[in-house]
């Protein structure tokens, strides 16, 4: 008797169970990668080392507000590529807002006495997710 019984309690559990689950489907989000090229000469100085605006007005809207932005840096004309990061001497960062992003290039240890160089030409790879704001 009890293993008829244990037997329809599991029935009906796997009965509700997989009656009540519910399936959502989800877009595939949309990368979209841009390449530029920047010179030694193309970089401005602050009081913490260098910098680079660049212009992206496909960096707005939803991309901005709920998207993602990935960044990558090539010294070797795109053999490879390093994540931001610090590398040869230099401690690469950035941020962005509606419209532009800004590559900085620092002494990793903000010494005051230490010029920060950049390579002559350096290929930056930026990378926009699109999402949707699901909140």
């Amino acid at each position: 008797m009890k293993k008829i019984l244990l037997g329809l309690l599991l029935a009906t559990s796997a009965l509700t169970m997989g009656t009540s689950c519910t399936k959502e489907y989800y877009e595939i989000a949309q990368a979209r990668t841009f390449f530029y090229t920047v010179k030694a000469q193309d970089w401005a100085k602050d009081e913490n080392g260098l910098f680079k605006t660049i212009i992206i007005d496909e960096l707005s809207g939803s991309s901005y507000s709920v998207g993602a932005v990935t960044v990558a840096l090539s010294n070797n004309n795109g053999a490879s590529y390093d994540d931001i990061s610090t590398f040869d001497g230099r401690a690469y960062s950035f941020n962005y807002a509606s419209g532009s992003l800004t590559l900085y290039a620092q002494d990793p240890i903000l010494d005051p006495n230490f010029d920060v160089e950049v390579p002559e030409t350096l290929l930056v790879k930026i990378t926009i997710i699109d999402a949707e704001d699901r909140t």
